[in-house]
């Protein structure tokens, strides 16, 4: 029996005991509870309801996914992923706790992404306006001054090289630890992440709705541009084009990041950031490598620094709202519990 830090935690004094039908703390009190991890059903359909969702929006506006290589590649990617979950699963004979998870995990996640990007698309098809006016004077409220900050990165190219590698790491971080996870046996810990991101995900569209933006570098840059961004004008030039139905077909071979508030790489960075709490000695270099993502953002993404803003406050409502919903799922102590955080064994009820 290890303590904590192992795959077997110890708390408020008590143990942790392995038994047929699940995992039961012994010698803790009898009002103690503990806090059951979100089944992988409600993951599911969360996904699915979005899914369907886009799915009538993009029949209502005569919009439609290309039939190519890049779509052949993600549906090939993902049946791989639903092999390995199946092949390596607990109860089958080749069982694999951390192949399961992590091609579990890591199809949620990609699932959860590729819904939402191309929601994206649909979402800006609807929208009317732009707020850009509304960001730089806020944006001026708060001391910040975009095109001060472009002129300085423009100017050196160390900057850019470093702005451009912290701005992509969007795809890394979550890769570490989803598979820090999988490798400390941590489901609650994973669920809760996973969970946290598709709700973040929801409510940054549902803001894009109403605000969407041309970006600070197609609506307050006015000389030369010396220096194009990751994001580039893509605002600008992809949103027209959808709102006036010039283009109706998402190839997903060049998705591109139409979001302007909130900002949903500054959200995912918040997650990632609260996420690697619990990833042990990768938790200092994930830090570090969000943080220097958050402030890659304004110039790389060509956001506002209010579009930040949004994006850390929409990653804590997220992040808080999952909290709530898990700690209304506590139960006893001595029931039976799956996956408690930081521990590998799975028990019959709300593993799934």
């Amino acid at each position: 029996m290890e303590t904590v830090g192992g795959p077997y935690r110890r708390r408020n004094g008590g143990t942790l005991k392995q038994s047929d039908n699940g995992l039961h703390r012994m010698g803790e009190q009898s009002g103690t509870e503990q806090d059951m991890p979100i089944p992988l059903r409600w993951l599911v359909a969360g996904i699915t309801a979005g899914a369907f969702i886009l799915t009538i929006l993009m029949m209502r506006l005569d919009m439609r996914v290309a039939l190519n290589g890049a779509s052949a590649g993600f549906a090939t990617a993902a049946v791989i992923l639903l092999l390995v979950r199946h092949r390596f699963r607990p109860a089958g004979p080749r069982a694999h706790p951390v192949a399961h998870a992590m091609a579990e995990d890591v199809l949620v996640f990609a699932t959860t992404t590729l819904v939402g990007v191309i929601a994206s698309y649909a979402v800006a098809a609807c929208t009317t306006g732009w707020v850009d006016h509304a960001m730089v004077r806020l944006d001026h409220a708060i001391g910040f001054d975009w095109n001060d900050l472009y002129a300085l990165t423009a100017a050196h190219p160390l900057l850019q090289i470093m702005g451009r590698i912290a701005y992509a790491s969007i795809y890394a971080s979550p890769a570490i630890i989803l598979l820090s996870y999988a490798l400390n046996r941590q489901r609650a810990e994973a669920r809760f992440f996973l969970a946290s991101f598709w709700l973040a995900a929801g409510l940054s569209l549902c803001f894009f709705l109403f605000m969407p933006t041309l970006g600070p570098l197609a609506y307050g840059w006015h000389g030369a541009i010396d220096y194009m961004p990751t994001s580039g004008l893509f605002q600008a030039e992809i949103i027209p084009l959808l709102r006036d139905h010039s283009m109706q077909v998402v190839d997903l071979s060049m998705l591109r990041g139409l979001v302007g508030i909130p900002s949903f790489h500054a959200a995912s960075a918040t997650l990632y950031i609260l996420a690697a709490r619990h990833t042990g000695s990768a938790r200092a270099p994930l830090v570090l490598l969000n943080v220097a993502m958050i402030f890659s953002i304004p110039v790389e993404g060509t956001h506002y620094a209010v579009d930040l803003i949004g994006g850390m406050a929409v990653a804590l409502v997220a992040h808080g709202v999952v909290t709530l919903l898990v700690r209304a799922r506590r139960v006893p102590a001595r029931d039976p519990i799956a996956y408690a955080p930081g521990v590998g064994v799975p028990a019959v009820e709300g593993a799934s």
